[in-house]
């Protein structure tokens, strides 16, 4: 398959995202533009950027699979609801696999929940175990769902997310990462940042 028939067959998926999981397909949109900047200011081109965008896109596809009553809990789910919320991983790998031409992409869905100190999901991996482009894409999904608003919760203040992201430096996330973010936003991503916050309809 080649890159635009590979492109054309992500956005149906992420057309499809738009009718099953609103949020989370508006939410990738956003999050890939950001991943995109943060990719290529850390000496990502070609074909690597490239495969980055697709799994930002892709990155929470396996929420398909999740049922729509723990998905959409207005409450804190119960710990057999999150062992069931933690396998959207595998399930966007497993939709997936049989594209060998997707794997590099695949590996911001399947790692973009591990942490720096390998405290993370699914596999519990650590530091440069985890692959670069779900290290970058992890940073930017926290920054955007906190800044955007959820059933159980107001969107946060960008100051206290990014007060966040400074905690976990170095434990959610890898420290080189979070300071190439700071940059990117600084630079050239406050506005796309901002709009990670949905406004209310006319």
């Amino acid at each position: 398959m080649n890159a635009r028939r590979l492109d054309q067959w992500v956005n149906y998926w992420v057309r499809l995202m738009e009718q099953e999981i609103q949020e989370t397909s508006w939410h990738s949109q956003v999050a890939s533009q950001l991943a995109t900047w943060l990719g290529r200011k850390l000496g990502l081109r070609g074909e690597s950027l490239r495969h980055l965008r697709r799994g930002a896109l892709l990155h929470d596809i396996g929420k398909l699979a999740i049922p729509r009553s723990i998905l959409y809990k207005p409450g804190p789910l119960t710990a057999e609801e999150w062992r069931i919320m933690r396998r959207h991983p595998l399930y966007a790998y497993d939709f997936f696999a049989p594209l060998p031409e997707l794997h590099p992409a695949l590996e911001v869905a399947l790692y973009h929940h591990e942490k720096w100190d390998g405290s993370g999901y699914p596999f519990g991996l650590a530091g440069e175990a985890i692959p670069l482009t779900a290290r970058i894409f992890a940073i930017v999904d926290v920054w955007n769902a906190l800044r955007s608003n959820r059933p159980y919760r107001a969107a946060w203040s960008e100051e206290a997310t990014w007060s966040y992201i400074l905690t976990n430096r170095g434990r959610q996330f890898d420290p080189q990462v979070v300071d190439a973010f700071w940059e990117v936003l600084r630079r050239n991503g406050r506005d796309l940042a901002a709009a990670s916050v949905p406004q209310p309809a006319d």
